[in-house]
């Protein structure tokens, strides 16, 4: 079977041999990559960070990003009635928050405790693919699952791909869960502080018996 380089073909299309090796994100293929990056993430997300290129053109995960954050950015804005500018804030916060997160992250992998010579396209797309879960993270009982799907998908992602032992693995989603979450939260603290008060005082008032 040909195909033009860098075309991602349906998994179901495909018998096992004749399966790509390569199923990744291609813009100019949204919907069919896109769709085929969801199902191996979802199905089998061992193998797609195995076929995973550790290295290459930075465009397809970050594209990835920005429509997993446009789109999870949308919706949750439009389920609490909120306006455009807090889409913007949350739309803004998560792309800056998850590239920021995944440069010091890499920064890290390179010091001699982790000694990955890997460069930061591998562990941008590791955060970028793993951001499938905020599609459905904003859902009411759905969001604990999926974030603890997202940080599967993360250790996975970094003991594959940068061959890292399961402890620094789990050490590597920890920093990076920390660094998102902090830099995100400063960001919308800045951008959309009355929606974080609101968050607080429901939490709070869910949490303290009246």
């Amino acid at each position: 079977m040909q195909s033009d380089t860098g075309r991602v073909l349906s998994v179901e299309s495909l018998t096992p041999m004749d399966q790509p090796k390569n199923i990744q994100f291609v813009p100019t293929r949204f919907f069919e990559s896109f769709i085929a990056v969801a199902r191996e993430l979802i199905f089998r997300p061992a193998r797609f960070f195995e076929q995973l290129r550790p290295s290459g053109s930075l465009l397809g995960p970050i594209v990835f990003l920005v429509v997993c954050q446009f789109v999870s950015s949308l919706l949750v804005a439009n389920v609490t009635g909120a306006n455009i500018p807090l889409f913007a804030a949350l739309f803004v916060s998560g792309i800056v928050s998850m590239v920021l997160g995944a440069a010091c992250l890499h920064t890290m992998l390179t010091t001699p405790l982790f000694n990955s010579r890997l460069p930061f396209e591998a562990t941008v797309s590791i955060v970028a693919y793993a951001s499938i879960v905020d599609l459905v993270a904003w859902i009411p009982l759905l969001d604990i699952i999926a974030n603890i799907y997202g940080l599967f998908l993360m250790y996975i992602g970094f003991k594959i791909i940068h061959r890292l032992t399961p402890r620094r693995a789990g050490v590597a989603v920890f920093v990076t869960v920390m660094l998102i979450g902090f830099t995100r939260l400063m960001m919308l603290l800045l951008t959309a502080p009355d929606w974080i008060n609101s968050l607080i005082q429901a939490s709070t008032s869910n949490t303290i018996p009246s």
